[in-house]
Order: C-alpha cells, then structure tokens, then sequence
C-alpha cells in the first residue's frame, strides 16, 4: 500500500474516531432562542452606549431565566434614556427659552437655585452650570441670579425679597418627595421671613409623570422637557402588567438584598420603575435596580451598565 493511502486511511479514521467522541459529549439542556439574541444584537449595534457596556450587558443577559425575561431587558433598554453632552446642551437650551420666552420672566428679582440642600454635590448643581451660558444673550443675567444650593437663598434673609420670583432646578424627579420636601422647607421660610408674593417654581430636566401633579399641589409652576413613564406599569398592556413586574422580581431575586446598608430599592427607589440617567453621572436610584445593582446574592460583585455611588 503506498504512503499516500495509508495517510489518507489514518485521517480518515481519525475523523470517524473526532466523530464519535463528538457525538457523545454532554449537550446542554438550555438554548438560546435566535430571535432574542438578534434582538440583543441589534441592541447593542444601534446603541453605542449600550455597545461600550457589553460585558456588563451580557452578564444581565445571563441573570435571565426564560425568553420573557429577556424580552423585557431588551425593550427596557430600548426605551432607555441615557443623556449625552449633546442632549443636555439641547435640552438645558430649551429651559432658558421656557424660563425667558414662556414664563417671561427676566433677570430683576429673580433666583435661579439648584435643589440641593446638602454638602455633597448633586445632579441639580450640574443642570445649573450647564443651563448658565444660554442666559448670556438674554438680558442682563449674571452670575448674581444662580446659586447652587437652596440652602443659599432660604437661610440668608436678603436673598429672599418679597415680589420675587425663584426657580429651583433639578436633573430628575422621580418620586417627587424629595422635591416635595425642599420645596416645603423653601415656602416654610419665605414664610417665616414675611416675605410676601414669591413665585416659586420648579425646572427639571427630566421627571417622572407621576411625581408632576405631586410637585404642581403645593402651589409650584413646574417645567420638564422630558416627562417620563414607568418602564412597565405605563408601557405594557394592563393584561400584561403583572406578568412582567413578575419577570423583573424574578431577575432582582438574583441581587443581594443589601449593599454598604443600603436595602435593595424594588423596582426602583419608590417603585418608580425609571428609565432615565445622564452619562457620567450617579444613576438615579429610580432606575430598575437590575442595571445599577452591584452585588449578587452572596455579595458577589457583577458588572453593570450604570454606576452609582453612595
């Protein structure tokens, strides 16, 4: 037999012997269903953010049980509103125009304040900063007329002069307690320091439809470019609410029910279920905890597609 075929023999033989050995490897019991890994695909080829994030993306992938659990992280993030520096200098072009060409209101006797009361900066100090240059070429705003904390105007008594009006500035609303709060305090001490016929109202960047009338019963002129809708309550049909409101409590049993003694926020702080961040900075904690959590069950640290630090 000459050398040729026998080599031909021999790689034959090993084909049948590879065959075989392939043949009787384990199989795996669960697959991936080709239609929700094209959507997943396309998700990430559409959404450069989401693209930059894949690593953090696929192990929520893999946090999912079934087809509808998928199904729905796919169309959350479809819908997800994540702010770039181009939409912020958009959207903070358009409050200046509310402020000025809507409201009317000018730079006499006004304060534009962010909602913060605390040391730590805060969301609403960078929608302020960002908003401040689109006043440049409308009268005579200076930098008199912005403070970045609301601390500034309502416990020092010449800020506050009865006829004014004052515009608190916020990034998001989500559960419009926290602005509910401030906003009380604020009206409390204007109050308190008899100042009479002060115009409070109320600009954030983007809040929750179900904080607005929360805001707008104490008495509060409020603006928001984006009013956002719950990610399930207000987008799935009513027969199909509770089927996926199960699904999402099915992926969030994965995640350790406490973080640095922080308990795990259902559905997002409130139940607010949002879907909003702005890139780079603290996502809000409104946000499905699903994509902010850092820590599975047994305190194992996970990958996720926004940050947020406390």
């Amino acid at each position: 037999m000459s050398e040729e075929k026998t080599l031909k023999r021999s790689q034959t033989k090993t084909k049948m012997s590879k065959s075989k050995e392939t043949e009787n490897l384990p199989k795996s019991k669960s697959h991936i269903d080709p239609k929700p890994f094209m959507d997943l695909y396309g998700l990430m080829k559409e959404r450069a953010w989401i693209e930059d994030e894949w690593e953090a993306l696929i192990d929520l992938w893999n946090l999912c049980e079934n087809n509808q659990q998928q199904k729905l992280i796919i169309s959350l993030l479809e819908r997800f509103k994540l702010i770039n520096s181009r939409d912020l200098k958009n959207y903070c072009e358009d409050i200046a125009k509310h402020i000025c060409d809507t409201w009317g209101i000018t730079n006499r006797a006004t304060k534009i304040v962010a909602l913060s009361d605390g040391k730590t900066p805060d969301g609403s100090q960078l929608i302020i900063q960002a908003i401040k240059n689109n006043f440049a070429s409308r009268g005579n705003w200076a930098e008199e007329n912005f403070r970045n904390n609301l601390i500034t105007i309502g416990k020092t008594p010449y800020q506050l002069r009865s006829g004014q009006s004052i515009i608190l500035i916020d990034d998001f609303i989500g559960t419009g307690k926290t602005a509910q709060r401030k906003i009380r305090w604020l009206k409390n001490e204007v109050d308190q320091k008899g100042k009479k016929d002060i115009t409070i109202y109320c600009v954030s960047l983007a809040c929750m439809k179900s904080a607005v009338s929360i805001v707008e019963q104490l008495g509060v002129i409020l603006y928001s470019p984006l009013v956002l809708e719950k990610g399930i309550t207000d987008f799935f049909g009513s027969e199909d609410v509770s089927k996926y409101i199960e699904q999402m409590l099915g992926i969030e049993s994965k995640l350790n029910p406490v973080n640095k003694g922080e308990r795990l926020p259902s559905l997002g702080y409130g139940k607010s279920e949002s879907l909003f961040a702005i890139e780079g900075i603290n996502v809000p904690n409104n946000v499905f905890p699903a994509f902010w959590w850092p820590l599975l069950r047994g305190e194992t640290e996970r990958k996720t597609i926004f940050q947020r630090i406390r």
